[in-house]
């Protein structure tokens, strides 16, 4: 029997045999060796840049092991930074595995979803009602007590958002109010993790301030001198420091309010200029 003669060596005036071409395009292992093909290395920060990514979309190293046959021990290896390089083909493996997970999803993109609809008025109830989950479901992502979702929950949410997300702006309860949470124009791009958009309405009640008269300064060093300072900050509703900053000339505005706190307790005085009656 004539043995089969195996393809030889694609560097010039090499006559070695190639036992596996496909791997080593064609060259021989010496020169595969020498070409950085053979036994090829990645380092660490290349392999777990990878293995990041996968467990950003919900993979778990169990999972990983399962369905592409890279070893656990290998993977664990990669996360805690066991060794510093690792072979291309496990490099490889892991870049031809999908950033989702067929099992579990990130939850952050639904959460700014869920709050960029509590923005313009759409309730945990009225999203649970139409997607069929549960309205602590959706609570839960917009609290941020859940870190992962199922594949459904992600597909619902994401085709709510979708329909949804150029509703007009209904009424908008106090607690979600106070939240200042940015609406769906708030941002260019909903799923990028680096993106941290600002509501570009602010929904507070901004307080307005004015300017501290010495008349004003007058009053309330009336109010300290009768009542003492602590009694003072107490009946204006500041802190105490704050009243000797403003005593002292170094708050130059103050609130409406605090200004109309001061001035209705002065004319409460039983005699003004802080003199007892």
């Amino acid at each position: 029997m004539k043995n089969r003669k195996l393809p030889i060596c694609v560097r010039p005036n090499c006559t070695r045999a190639v036992t596996r071409p496909e791997d080593y395009d064609g060259l021989c292992f010496r020169h595969a060796k020498a070409a950085g093909i053979a036994y090829h290395f990645v380092p660490w920060e290349k392999v777990h840049a990878e293995l990041e990514r996968l467990t950003a979309g919900g993979w778990t190293l169990n999972a990983i092991e399962e369905d592409y046959i890279v070893f656990n021990n290998t993977l664990r290896d990669i996360k805690y930074h066991r060794r510093d390089r690792f072979k291309h083909s496990t490099y490889q493996a892991l870049k031809e595995i999908p950033t989702l997970s067929p099992y579990r999803r990130p939850a952050w993109p639904l959460r700014r979803r869920v709050n960029a609809l509590r923005a313009i008025g759409i309730t945990f109830v009225e999203i649970s009602e139409e997607i069929g989950e549960k309205a602590t479901t959706v609570q839960y992502l917009s609290y941020e007590r859940a870190q992962w979702a199922t594949p459904e929950l992600d597909t619902k949410i994401r085709a709510y958002y979708q329909h949804h997300a150029n509703d007009p702006v209904q009424e908008i309860d106090t607690r979600t109010k106070k939240l200042n949470l940015p609406r769906p124009y708030d941002w260019d791009d909903i799923d990028n993790p680096n993106e941290h958009a600002q509501a570009s309405i602010h929904t507070r009640r901004i307080r307005k301030q004015q300017v501290v008269t010495l008349e004003l300064r007058d009053k309330l060093g009336d109010l300290v001198a009768y009542y003492g300072t602590a009694k003072t900050a107490s009946l204006i509703r500041i802190a105490a420091r704050t009243v000797q900053r403003i005593r002292q000339g170094d708050s130059q505005k103050v609130s409406s309010r605090t200004a109309h706190l001061i001035e209705d307790h002065y004319d409460r005085l039983p005699a003004r200029g802080g003199q007892a009656a």
